[in-house]
């Protein structure tokens, strides 16, 4: 039996085949196409949202419980040391300016829904991240008139996801540096609500007013869950509170949010655009190594800057 010799060519063929895994170029790849550019740009379109949700549903509540839990540390001192000014001979020295937006002015827990939250200053879409806002306008908590407290229904925690559990004649404590109160809870309503200035009007009764949205949509702006409860007992003495703005009203997201956004779309997109070339001109494991860190740093700003597009409440 003979055999025959390889020609030339396919030898030379075995010889480029063999410099090139040992040069550790990799395998090679079929050519691109417009339908495969496509494909490709639907599935990491699809993959960016995807992670985007874990981001915003799954990862973002750990971070706001962390924030949650250092600014309850920091409002603990401050209620201690206006407690220890209390005992003093001069008394407790109220407020003479409102306070910062983002800066924490009550703690409100909920028995029945197991919740406690720092509630800080003002109602746009960054400060809503932290935890509950107050709307600046209206009456401090704890102090006479109608004190209204807007909180997010699903992401960062969505701490006010479930108060449309809540019943006539549960309770809510508000701590201040002023000391407690407590109100009993009125009424619990969703639906449409035509302007959210009927929400946030001065009202003789001391009341508490919470508000979420009443939607599942993310982009929701007209339907909301609200809560009244009425105060139990007397007021604490007015302090200066801060106007309110339009952009301050929980329905509302963040313009300036628009330059984060295109910025890191701007930088996921080249991540992934340098993945696929590498993973085409080298290896999965390659490509995987460089492109990684920067497309989870992207995905992470991504979905935060996006969330501030939405409403505050969302």
């Amino acid at each position: 039996m003979t055999t025959l010799a390889p020609t030339e060519e396919a030898a030379a063929a075995d010889v480029d085949d063999l410099d090139g895994e040992s040069a550790g170029t990799g395998p090679s790849r079929p050519g691109i196409t417009v339908g495969r550019a496509v494909a490709m740009a639907a599935v990491w379109t699809v993959v960016t949202l995807a992670c985007a949700v874990l981001v915003l549903y799954l990862l973002e509540p750990m971070f706001q419980q962390r924030n949650q839990t250092d600014l309850l540390r920091a409002y603990r001192t401050t209620v201690l040391h206006a407690a220890n000014e209390a005992n003093s001979l001069a008394g407790v020295k109220l407020p003479t300016k409102p306070p910062h937006l983002g800066e924490p002015v009550a703690v409100v827990e909920i028995a029945r829904l197991h919740l406690r939250q720092v509630v800080v200053e003002g109602v746009s879409a960054s400060q809503t991240q932290d935890g509950p806002g107050h709307v600046p306008g209206t009456a401090g908590p704890g102090e006479s008139g109608n004190s209204a407290i807007v909180g997010r229904r699903a992401i960062y925690g969505g701490p006010f996801g479930v108060i449309h559990e809540l019943r006539e004649g549960d309770r809510i404590l508000v701590t201040t540096t002023q000391g407690q109160s407590v109100y009993e809870v009125r009424s619990v309503r969703s639906g449409e609500v035509a302007h959210m200035d009927a929400l946030y009007r001065t009202t003789s009764d001391d009341q508490l007013t919470l508000v979420t949205s009443g939607s599942a949509v993310p982009w929701n702006r007209t339907s909301a869950t609200v809560v009244v409860a009425r105060m139990v007992g007397r007021p604490f003495q007015p302090t200066p509170q801060n106007s309110r703005s339009a952009g301050q009203t929980g329905t509302t997201g963040e313009a300036s949010a628009w330059w984060t956004v295109v910025l890191a779309g701007l930088v996921f997109a080249a991540a992934a655009t340098v993945a696929v070339l590498l993973y085409r001109r080298s290896t999965l494991r390659v490509a995987y190594l460089i492109t990684t860190p920067v497309l989870i740093a992207a995905v992470v700003v991504l979905a935060e800057a996006s969330s501030r597009l939405l409403p505050a409440w969302t």
